[in-house]
């Protein structure tokens, strides 16, 4: 059977906490574009498969995993939401947060982090309340929009084949960079090679 994960965010078959995971290989895509530096945080770190590929090409960074459900993974049971959150100040944050609240984890980090990285359905340009609360001050320098559709993993889940509807990007906020929202295209990590 072959699921496909639509926009419907009321869908009775999402995942409960909203826990897509990001293909390994696209972290390495964007990683070939965007450098990351100093303190490097992923905050919604599921099993880590994201974070995983930055500490094997930045091996000599602290590189921090945490999750507000504890999947085996990182440190389980910090909500990045939270007052209470350790990590009040690191250089960069690559993350693939819960789409629900995404433009919560997108304004927290811009506090945070000098640079931002986001995995995210293309969809997150779109809603008055993202334009008002996050783009309409602080619009990305980078948008990676992906030429393919990528599958993310329900659940973490990658054996499952799962059917994608939905268009991704990476977008990068960088402060210390003077680009002002670029659109980028690439493809992904196993088509970059036909290009």
């Amino acid at each position: 059977m072959i699921e496909t994960i639509g926009y419907d965010k009321n869908n009775k078959d999402r995942e409960k906490n909203d826990y897509y995971a990001t293909p390994p290989e696209e972290v390495k895509n964007i990683m070939q574009y965007e450098e990351l530096k100093g303190v490097i945080l992923d905050n919604s770190c599921g099993e880590g498969h994201l974070i995983e590929q930055v500490k094997k090409k930045y091996p000599n960074n602290t590189v921090i995993a945490t999750d507000l459900i504890q999947r085996g993974y990182g440190l389980g049971g910090l909500d990045f939401l939270a007052d209470y959150y350790p990590y009040t100040t690191v250089d960069t944050i690559i993350m693939n947060p819960p789409f629900k609240y995404i433009e919560e984890f997108v304004n927290k980090s811009l506090k945070v982090a000098d640079k931002v990285i986001v995995f995210a359905r293309l969809q997150f340009l779109e809603s008055q309340s993202r334009f008002e609360n996050i783009f309409k001050n602080n619009k990305p320098n980078r948008i990676y929009l992906y030429v393919d559709r990528i599958s993310c993993a329900k659940n973490g889940d990658f054996d499952k084949k799962i059917s994608n509807n939905m268009a991704f990007a990476w977008f990068v906020w960088d402060k210390g960079n003077n680009d002002y929202s670029k659109l980028k295209w690439i493809r992904r990590w196993d088509k970059r090679e036909e290009e």
